[in-house]
């Protein structure tokens, strides 16, 4: 999902039908990780599902070019928790060479 301007995390993911106790506690386990009030409109924050449950299983938000916040879902059978890490993003780079003849100049 896009944020949109004026948007926080919390009315984001109730928009897309996470329960409240849901959204309070990934806001609690990731606060060490990074601030989720940070977040900046007009970034996307991508919400993963398990395609059986239909639950929310992860979430992964770009905070800057250098970095993205992965939050993933590791509830056991008695307690909910959502683990978050602050990761590098990986770019690959390739090099092309290209050659040619100008046969006529421009004017």
């Amino acid at each position: 999902r896009r944020i949109a301007p004026g948007m926080n995390f919390a009315n984001l993911l109730m928009q897309s039908g996470i329960a409240t106790d849901t959204v309070n506690t990934i806001l609690t386990n990731t606060k060490k990780v990074y601030d989720l009030s940070n977040i900046t409109a007009g970034k996307d924050l991508t919400l993963v599902y398990d395609s059986q449950s239909e639950k929310l299983q992860k979430l992964i938000y770009e905070i800057d070019k250098d970095f993205q916040l992965v939050v993933k879902n590791v509830t056991t059978s008695s307690q909910e928790f959502w683990a978050a890490e602050k990761i590098p993003i990986v770019y690959s780079t390739t090099r092309a060479t290209a050659k040619g003849v100008i046969d006529r100049g421009q004017f």
